[in-house]
């Protein structure tokens, strides 16, 4: 994609001076939720934000329902893993469908890639993204895919695709969520919607080098929005 209604697209060799929005803090802004892959992660991050004296995120991750993921019969694939809810009440449907997963007459392997859509749809990943997603997967697990394209969009972590048209259209989607849902909480958290002008998006692309690892290759794409967050009524 070389056009974007949403984005000025520049290529790039490093984005470390670009400002990237915490995870926990989206996670308030419920663009995503976070997992950890260890209890001692959970406990920096933890400390971190209870220090916070905004009444916006004070205490957000003390007030959240944090479990390991195998408490929940999770694959052993997840290891240490912790997952983040806002609420006890999003915590119990996540449960239901990891038991539907878990009961379901496919093999080990076809179960495993479902657990981990499960937590990709709960980190952000939206609809657009779910079959590239799960086709991508079991190509880079068995090498047939030599190219793969991550965004990291708004909030989120980083998703990859094995179609670059989808993983813009990811971005977009992830961008106008957001935007949409920073349009509903101004009036009550103050949190202005172009705010998100500070947040650019990135597509890295990665490809398969000799020694069977996916190797990121310049440039990278930065996505920098350019549409008024405070317009977008929709990102369906």
């Amino acid at each position: 994609m070389s056009n974007s209604d949403y984005f000025k697209i520049d290529e790039v060799d490093d984005i470390s001076s670009d400002r990237i929005m915490d995870p926990y803090m989206a996670m308030d802004l419920e663009f995503t939720f976070g997992v950890m892959d260890s209890a001692e992660n959970f406990e920096r991050f933890k400390k971190q934000y209870d220090l916070i004296d905004d009444r916006r995120f004070k205490n957000m991750i003390t007030d959240s329902t944090t479990v390991e993921m195998s408490s929940l019969g999770m694959a052993h694939w997840f290891d240490d893993y912790l997952i983040t809810f806002k609420d006890q009440f999003t915590l119990d449907n996540f449960k239901v469908n990891v038991s539907q997963v878990l009961q379901s007459p496919y093999d080990y392997a076809t179960k495993l890639v479902g657990q981990q859509l499960m937590v990709a749809i709960v980190e952000g990943l939206p609809n657009v993204g779910h079959d590239d997603y799960l086709k991508t997967k079991s190509g880079m697990a068995d090498r047939s895919l030599k190219k793969v394209f991550r965004v990291s969009g708004v909030g989120t972590v980083g998703f990859n695709f094995s179609d670059e048209d989808v993983a813009f259209k990811v971005a977009e989607t992830l961008f106008k969520k957001a935007s949409v849902k920073l349009n509903e909480m101004d009036p009550k958290m103050k949190l202005k919607p172009e705010m998100l002008f500070d947040y650019p998006s990135h597509v890295i692309t990665y490809e398969l080098n000799d020694d069977g690892d996916y190797q990121a290759v310049m440039p990278i794409r930065r996505l920098t929005p350019i549409k008024d967050p405070s317009e977008i009524k929709s990102w369906k």
